[in-house]
């Protein structure tokens, strides 16, 4: 079934997470000390400041309208609220490590889980969801920037370029990046944006 253009800003955002996953399955194992702090912080700020908004939308937007349908007992109900909580414990598990290793670990397996729940939310909860919930409960999927469209358009700042997070996906290089709110700040660095 073709993604209803309503939930097409949440698939981007797991555009953004399977990047993130991808990254951590590919530096995560050949990491030193260094490298490792530099993914754990890069994690964090990704965790604040995307993934948990994009988990505040999917349910506020999405599975509380899902609820009217079907039971609160319903396996996606159950299952996402179950991912969310168990991804949230991983971040608790990587602050709370004591050692390397533990963090190490931690990493590893929130890239994976993070991956395996995306995967499942594209290739089944959206497909359902378009089917379950009706036209006006579907549009709030994933609204969070009131903004008409045009307005929330890339604009240049100062030395670096913002571009509304939910609406593109940037292909960078080496640089840092800072997510704020529905936006990423994307300093000195030859940004390609990516429809």
């Amino acid at each position: 079934m073709r993604r209803d253009s309503r939930l097409v800003r949440l698939s981007e955002e797991h555009h953004h997470g399977l990047v993130f996953a991808l990254r951590l399955e590919r530096e995560l194992p050949d990491a030193g000390d260094e490298e490792l702090a530099a993914l754990y912080a890069e994690l964090l700020r990704f965790w604040a400041r995307g993934l948990l908004p994009h988990f505040h939308a999917e349910t506020e937007c999405l599975i509380a309208r899902l609820v009217r349908h079907v039971s609160d007992e319903d396996e996606r109900v159950r299952r996402i609220q179950r991912e969310h909580l168990g991804m949230e414990a991983l971040v608790a598990r990587m602050r709370d490590a004591t050692g390397d290793q533990d963090r190490r670990d931690a990493l590893a397996t929130f890239g994976e889980t993070l991956r395996a729940h995306i995967r499942w939310e594209e290739r089944e909860l959206f497909e359902s969801l378009q089917t379950d919930l009706n036209e006006a409960e579907l549009g709030g999927g994933g609204r969070r920037d009131p903004r008409p469209a045009a307005e929330a358009d890339a604009v240049a700042v100062g030395g670096g370029v913002t571009t509304p997070y939910r609406s593109r996906a940037l292909r960078l290089g080496e640089s840092e990046v800072v997510a704020e709110h529905d936006t990423l700040v994307v300093e000195d660095v030859h940004v390609a944006l990516v429809n």
